[in-house]
This record gives structure tokens, sequence and C-alpha cells, in this order.
């Protein structure tokens, strides 16, 4: 597979879970006597950031998924957030902590959020990667951010390009029209 340019190495990416993870254990802190924390995922692309975060997470805590889109297999997001899978538990009364790869638009992250409220969630956090804050849509931040990142179209880590790439170690960019990274 052709790559395009480094944007974030496989050394930069452990370091940012580093990093990330021991923000997210101070910030739960001790949690004796408290529910787990409700790690909600966004597949697919989370998949192997949410792998190597949780390894590293020292409080009580039960991973979820849920499944949101606004890109389809499209390469820009069309801003209409749709829910295709929901958590298989209740999140009334948890903390929950999102997490995903990449924001950008901010509005899948805004969607849920309010999603958890309506569930009844106790607590909402979010935890990101990447941030491309200069496609920011709507006035969402994140609790925790690995780092930000330029516009430009990244795959790799997990992140995909119209299903494809999530297999490379490191994060790359690469041209919309093109197949390759």
């Amino acid at each position: 597979m052709d790559q395009g340019r480094l944007i974030v190495s496989e050394e930069e990416i452990r370091e940012l879970v580093v990093r990330m993870s021991g923000e997210i254990n101070r910030y739960y802190g001790s949690r004796e006597g408290e529910p787990p924390v409700l790690v909600l995922g966004i597949l697919n692309s989370v998949f192997v950031f949410l792998a190597d975060l949780v390894r590293k997470l020292t409080f009580d805590m039960e991973i979820e998924f849920i499944r949101a889109s606004s890109y389809g297999n499209a390469f820009d997001s069309s801003g209409n957030v749709r829910i295709l899978y929901e958590p298989t538990v209740s999140l009334e009364g948890r903390d929950v902590l999102i997490v995903d790869d990449l924001i950008d638009t901010g509005h899948t992250l805004d969607t849920l959020s309010r999603y958890c409220r309506e569930k009844g969630a106790r607590s909402i956090a979010s935890a990101v990667l990447l941030d491309k804050f200069e496609r920011r849509e709507v006035d969402f931040k994140p609790e925790f951010v690995g780092r930000t990142i330029e516009n430009v179209f990244v795959g790799g880590y997990g992140l995909d390009g119209g299903g494809h790439f999530r297999q490379c170690p490191a994060v790359y960019s690469f041209s919309k029209k093109s197949p390759t990274l």
C-alpha cells in the first residue's frame, strides 16, 4: 500500500495514549463504591485506539459500543448523524466516557452526548485521539484530546477513508480522490 504523508507516528500514538490514559485516570480518580464507568466506543474506527486506551485505564469500567454515522461511504460529513447501533446496557445513572478516534465537525460527539443525557447518564465526558478543530461546526469541546491535526483527510490506526486503511499502524494523510495513502 502506498503511504502518503505521515501525520502521527506509531511512537507518537503510544505517547498520546499514555498521556491521555493518565489524564482520564486522574479525572475518574478513586471510584470505590461507585458503579463502573461506562466506556462507550464509537464504531467502527475507534476499535484500535479504544483497545490501546482501556488497557491503560486503572478504574473499574464496563466497555460498550455505539455506532453512528454522518459519512456513510462518503469522504465528507453530511452533518446529519444517524445512530445505527445502540448500547445493550442502560445508561441510566452511569458515568459515561465516550471515546472516538477523531473529531472534526463535532456533530457526532454532540449528538451522542445528547443521546447519553436523554438516556439518563449521570455524567458524560469524551476522549478523542485527534482533533481537526478548524473543521468544527458545532460548539463541542472534548474533555480529553490526544492532539490537534491540520485539516487533511487521514487514514490508519483504525481511521478509514471510504472503508480502507484501518490496518495501518500510524496515521497518514491521503487524497480524497486517490484510493491510496
